[in-house]
């Protein structure tokens, strides 16, 4: 059974009401307004501290949860569905490291063609550092995929010479600065910083707070 437009239309009016109606006890109960952020675990560590800091500045009664997953990822290039609205708020660049020792690390220049035979540590198909390692290497010959769960797994992977991986630069700085993981010379497009929303629960008390904040 599917709603005519006119029931999705009242849908809309009827999550509204009930999420002021929901609002409205709170605020009589005096209690304090919170708001739920999602963010995957790379972000939720390096990136919302600074988040939660300028809320706190802003709006200091408004509690936040935090919820890291690794579900939306937030970096992706596809529109979400509606009601699903997004914003894309600052560039993420990508850099694709090895361990100072391992072989391509000592080349001066690198194409796509060059990693033939070696391994590529990512995450799933539908994670977004592995889909710009895909666009980024092309068809064809390329080096061997091998499953790593998640930026900290491929990065420590990378520093003790498993293979290579195209990972956020927020994400391996202190290692590049350290010296146990190296930069290769195979630039890779950056991805977007983007936060996703429901368009149709702008009005949610401290959603807009958020959004500033993120945005900022």
């Amino acid at each position: 059974m599917r709603t005519t437009g006119a029931g999705d239309r009242l849908l809309v009016w009827a999550r509204r009401l009930l999420d002021q109606a929901g609002q409205a006890r709170a605020e009589v109960a005096g209690q304090d307004r919170s708001v739920r952020l999602g963010a995957l675990p790379t972000i939720a560590a390096a990136l919302v501290p600074r988040v939660l800091d300028r809320l706190a500045e802003r709006r200091p009664g408004l509690r936040v949860e935090v919820r890291a997953g690794t579900g939306r990822d937030g970096l992706g290039s596809a529109p979400p569905p509606a009601p699903l609205t997004f914003l894309d708020v600052e560039p993420v660049p990508l850099v694709l490291v090895a361990a100072p020792g391992h072989p391509p690390a000592g080349r001066p220049a690198l194409a796509p063609a060059d990693l033939a035979g070696e391994r590529l540590l990512a995450d799933v198909p539908a994670c977004s550092f592995r889909m710009a390692a895909d666009r980024l290497l092309g068809p064809g010959p390329g080096p061997e995929r091998v499953r790593a769960a998640g930026v900290p797994v491929m990065r420590a992977w990378a520093e003790r010479g498993l293979g290579v991986a195209l990972l956020p630069e927020f994400a391996v700085a202190p290692a590049l600065a350290a010296g146990t993981l190296a930069r290769l010379p195979l630039a890779a497009p950056d991805l977007s910083l983007r936060l996703v929303w429901r368009g149709d629960r702008e009005d949610v008390p401290g959603l807009r707070d958020v959004l500033y904040a993120a945005s900022a």
